[in-house]
């Protein structure tokens, strides 16, 4: 039996926006009636008097349909906000990074979260983190299932830019990764995270400071948290990563190389 929910739950309605049609036909959605499913919630929550606040996902990226100003970025009309109902915006992954969501759950003493959504999984990373350190239950409810198959060639053919990884997967606390490198990257460790690096194609020069270690298609190497480590492609190459979701591309050097918000493919 689901214990009784305290009358100040939190009913938390993540990115249900028009734009997420599109990545539904491309993930192979399978639950039709989440919106549907999602408007009942939301009239009994409302019933009940307890809270709802909504989460609106504003893309940085220029093709995208949640972008600012495309039809897609609103909030679809089955599970629109009703007047005073607080809808809170975000331009990366999780809302409670850059946004006042945390801040406003302490101060009103709100610590139960029912979250619903199009793609919601299980919090993990620092969202994880800091519904553990502000000692929220977390109570996931309807998502979209994104379970695909995924082709490697395909997916390396939708990018061009270098050194910047791309996002095709998750696998409970890691990430799969897929970027495309050319040239010398930096001299750098992670303090706690391993990271494997798969080659696709090409061929990658993995410099230690005691040795070289070439890595061919096919083959893939593990740098254990710690290790400095140098990677270099004297062609381009075409790297798959499998690493937690807390790893910095540059780990404990920020440079130019650095980036903190990766895309998802």
């Amino acid at each position: 039996m689901s214990p009784k929910l305290p009358q100040d739950a939190v009913l938390l309605v993540v990115d249900v926006q028009k734009g997420m049609d599109v990545y539904a036909k491309q993930y192979n959605r399978n639950n039709p009636e989440l919106e549907r499913n999602i408007a009942r919630l939301q009239a009994a929550w409302r019933k009940s008097g307890r809270p709802i606040i909504h989460v609106q996902h504003l893309s940085t990226e220029s093709q995208s349909p949640l972008r600012p100003g495309q039809p897609g970025v609103e909030i679809k009309d089955e599970v629109r906000p009703l007047p005073g109902e607080p809808v809170v915006q975000k331009s990366v992954s999780s809302a409670f990074i850059g946004t006042a969501l945390e801040a406003d759950l302490r101060r009103r003493g709100w610590t139960t979260l029912v979250v619903v959504g199009m793609q919601r999984r299980r919090p993990r990373g620092p969202e994880r983190r800091i519904l553990d350190r502000a000692g929220y239950q977390d109570r996931t409810g309807a998502r979209l299932m994104n379970v695909r198959k995924v082709n490697l060639t395909e997916m390396f053919g939708r990018f061009q830019d270098q050194w910047s990884p791309k996002i095709v997967g998750e696998v409970n606390d890691s990430l799969v990764k897929l970027t495309k490198l050319t040239g010398e990257f930096v001299w750098h460790h992670h303090e706690r995270e391993d990271e494997l690096f798969l080659v696709v194609k090409g061929r990658l020069r993995m410099k230690l400071r005691d040795r070289d270690l070439v890595i061919e298609p096919g083959e893939f190497v593990i740098v254990p948290h710690g290790v400095e480590h140098l990677p270099v492609a004297e062609e381009e190459t075409h790297v798959l990563l499998f690493e937690p979701n807390s790893t910095l591309n540059t780990g404990n050097i920020r440079n130019e190389r650095t980036v903190a918000n990766l895309d998802r493919l």
